[in-house]
């Protein structure tokens, strides 16, 4: 787990996963899920099309977003801002930090 993830973060978030698959979230279900909630809140603000470069940049704009890690904002480069992101690659069912 990352230090900026924990049970206080996000109580609701935990209890629900927790009721869902009987376990505790890790980041990564937490960073999905997260994802999938930029994402749906970009489509509405594009009306729901398929317009990749307003996705874009409502991305690119979000700011303060209600993350279950925490807020999120992103800079003009589409960056998360303040978030400590680390590359993993899955092998053999284990995930391995990848150096960039």
């Amino acid at each position: 787990m990352t230090p900026y993830f924990d049970e206080k973060t996000s109580p609701k978030f935990w209890k629900q996963y927790f009721l869902s698959f009987n376990e505790t979230p890790n980041i990564y279900s937490a960073q999905t899920y997260e994802t999938l909630h930029i994402l749906n809140e970009c489509l509405k603000t594009c009306n729901y099309e398929q317009n990749t470069t307003c996705i874009k940049n409502c991305i690119y704009n979000l700011k303060n977003f209600p993350g279950v890690t925490g807020k999120l904002s992103f800079d003009k480069n589409g960056d998360a801002i303040g978030k400590r992101m680390t590359m993993m690659l899955i092998q053999n069912g284990h995930f391995l930090p990848v150096a960039v």
